[in-house]
């Protein structure tokens, strides 16, 4: 997930607010630290600010149009240079610190700026830490480092002091809501919201408990058209049978595969021959696979099972509802 501009960060207002007038004004500091946990976005915001100095446009930066933000954001930008790690701890070391040193002296390839990029820089050594000093006592004018760590408290002071310092907070539960929801559109309002609880604020821990979910879904969902196309009823009754322990999953399979098979309905009744790039490679299947007839029937038969677990039905009774009433609709010759 592309996150461009500080629009789309989420969270963190009186940190965007703040370099929103940086970026208008194109005054960028020499020196940037941003701390906070991980998976507050400390690699995200590095970018979009390596971007903003780099673009070309007068206003409205990073405007993401520019041949110099396009270049950013494909990471493939001559004047945004992340350091490469080395060692068993795989940080910076002095040698990589020296050679920047030497290169931060030559002008910037195309843009006004040349950025450095020291990500996980509170892994540094003492010894690398003074070196980055020396570096960030006289910087060119045309150069800007960016320094992101979990704490500023696990660097040396002097270092820190040499910095504008943006700190990451944890992110209001309401705001993660709305971000997810954006980005998940398929998602239920109960995933929603059980991830951002489970996140704590943080971003990235939100993201990887809805993506997992996801993730769940479209494999089951496969195993389930598949199952069904290979009228296979012994792996469906077994799969079902693993899959009904967990009841909200249980619904959401058939739900999800519901709307799968209304969508596929729609796209045989209108009689669409060649399927759009961007469809669903589900839907593809179940279109190549099914005839009209027994989507229709499927539909109607999860429909009901729906319409029964309202009623509290254990899944076990629901599962075998379902395999009896689909197997014999597929089996049945056309």
């Amino acid at each position: 997930m592309l996150i461009t501009n500080l629009d789309e960060f989420v969270g963190n207002s009186t940190i965007k607010s703040q370099l929103a007038r940086i970026f208008d004004l194109k005054n960028f500091p020499n020196s940037i630290m941003i701390e906070g946990e991980s998976g507050l976005g400390k690699s995200t915001l590095s970018k979009i600010i390596a971007t903003a100095a780099v673009c070309s446009s007068l206003k409205n930066s990073p405007c993401c149009k520019c041949k110099n933000c396009k270049k950013s954001l494909c990471d493939s930008h001559p004047d945004i240079i992340y350091l490469e790690k080395s060692g068993i701890s795989q940080s910076f070391g002095v040698n990589e610190i020296r050679k920047v040193k030497k290169e931060s002296c030559i002008l910037p390839n195309e843009a006004s700026f040349k950025i450095y990029i020291f990500e996980e820089a509170d892994k540094m050594t003492r010894q690398a830490q003074n070196a980055i000093l020396k570096l960030l006592e006289e910087p060119s004018n045309s150069t800007i480092f960016i320094l992101t760590c979990n704490s500023a408290h696990s660097l040396i002071n002097t270092l820190c002091s040499r910095c504008q310092i943006f700190s990451l907070s944890l992110v209001d539960i309401d705001l993660i809501i709305k971000f997810l929801k954006l980005h998940n559109p398929n998602a239920s309002e109960e995933d929603l919201g059980k991830a951002a609880k489970i996140s704590g604020g943080n971003i990235k821990k939100a993201l990887d408990e809805i993506h997992s979910k996801t993730n769940a879904l479209e494999s089951n969902l496969k195993n389930m058209i598949s199952f069904i196309l290979e009228k296979n009823e012994w792996k469906m009754i077994v799969f079902l049978s693993d899959l009904s322990a967990n009841k909200e999953n249980f619904i959401c399979l058939f739900t999800s595969f519901l709307l799968l098979l209304k969508k596929s309905a729609i796209i045989k009744i209108s009689s669409k021959s060649i399927l759009s790039q961007n469809e669903k490679e589900e839907i593809k299947t179940i279109i190549q696979g099914l005839e009209l007839k027994k989507i229709l029937s499927l539909i109607d038969i999860i429909e009901k099972i729906l319409e029964y677990q309202k009623s509290n039905i254990d899944p076990n009774m629901l599962s075998a509802y379902f395999c009896t009433q689909a197997y014999s609709c597929i089996n049945q010759s056309k």
